[in-house]
């Protein structure tokens, strides 16, 4: 399973799935379904995405272009509700783009 593989690999070894892959298409229809149907996870599942993107950068199988796409895609706009119940919308960098 997975603890095993990460016992054996380590994180960056273990890491698969559409991150490692660099699958931009594939994690803008998670995020598509996650905002739809669990929009009270999404933050927490954009704050693994970027993570996991730091890792598949340190694994090798991410390319610098495809990283920076991902990233993007996982910071478009994260919206939340504040103590007030009003509703914030955090843009983008001031370029209207993550780097790494």
């Amino acid at each position: 399973g997975t603890v095993s593989n990460i016992e054996r690999l380590g994180i960056p070894g273990a890491l698969t799935g559409p991150i490692a892959r660099g699958d931009v298409s594939v994690v803008e229809m998670h995020l598509d379904e996650m905002r739809k149907n669990l929009p009270h996870m999404f933050r927490l599942f954009t704050e693994l995405g970027r993570h996991a993107v730091r890792v598949g950068s340190e694994k090798g199988t991410l390319s610098k272009e495809d990283g920076e796409k991902l990233l993007n895609a996982l910071t478009r706009k994260v919206v939340f509700l504040n103590p007030i119940r009003e509703i914030k919308v955090i843009p983008r960098t001031s370029r209207g783009s993550y780097k790494l």
